[in-house]
């Protein structure tokens, strides 16, 4: 229990404890992705209980990859002011937050579902077939851009960092999987490289005081593939959050 009253750092930041506060979606109440008066109230009131971190609920890069129709937002400039709102509230408790940025690909709501590849998949227990589409070069470029641009907003917004949601069946994970990853190019041959490009290029727009860290897959499709995946962005990132991959939310498959 001491443990978790001791004050680590991430990056250059130190928090008040080691208790991390996870990110859970909760929006429930517009479908513009604004940030609502009960979106403030619920993240003070987290900052109210003390934990050391809190890890903003999965909020979109792209209005065509929501995970659902009421899904927060970080996609346009316009959604900056309702942000900082929440910042501004858990900061005044003392609070730290870094904010999930999230695109959820084959798993969108709003009919795009970018995916790496072709994929299609059936659900065994739903009967739903989930089908991803494959995105050009140009496409996943512009991705990249809006990954990049949603950290300069919560940069703007004051967000002590990011969380780069690369985990649950969403669009970095879709590029991290080899069984649904089926590129020749770039981005087939080195799965991970789409994240070190956001993160990088988040890292140029921000500063080096600005957490970045990144939620990945444990089994990708492997866990041999994810440990070099986290190898790799080590190198880019303050924290590494372990969680679910892919095929762990479709299995059977």
């Amino acid at each position: 229990m001491k443990k978790l009253f001791q004050r680590p750092r991430i990056g250059q930041v130190q928090l008040k404890n080691s208790v991390v506060f996870p990110p859970m979606v909760c929006s429930v109440y517009r479908e513009d992705g604004i940030v609502s008066a009960e979106n403030i109230e619920h993240y003070r009131e987290i900052a109210q209980g003390g934990v050391g971190l809190i890890i903003q609920e999965a909020t979109c890069v792209s209005d065509t990859g929501k995970l659902s129709k009421t899904q927060l937002g970080i996609w346009e400039d316009g959604q900056v002011e309702g942000l900082k709102k929440i910042t501004d509230a858990v900061h005044a408790e003392g609070g730290t937050i870094v904010v999930q940025i999230h695109h959820a690909g084959f798993k969108g709501v709003d009919g795009v579902y970018d995916c790496p590849s072709d994929f299609s998949y059936t659900n065994a227990k739903t009967g739903v077939t989930i089908t991803g589409h494959e995105m050009s070069a140009q496409r996943i470029e512009k991705v990249i851009q809006q990954f990049i641009d949603a950290g300069k907003r919560a940069y703007q917004a004051g967000y002590d960092g990011i969380e780069l949601h690369a985990a649950h069946a969403y669009l970095i994970s879709q590029f991290f999987n080899t069984r649904v990853n089926k590129r020749t190019d770039r981005y087939g041959q080195e799965p991970a490289l789409i994240a070190v490009e956001i993160l990088e290029g988040i890292r140029q727009v921000t500063s080096s005081k600005f957490i970045l860290g990144i939620r990945m897959g444990a089994f990708e499709p492997g866990l041999e593939n994810s440990l070099s995946y986290a190898k790799t962005l080590a190198a880019h990132v303050d924290f590494l959050n372990i969680s679910h991959g892919v095929f762990s939310f479709f299995e059977p498959f």
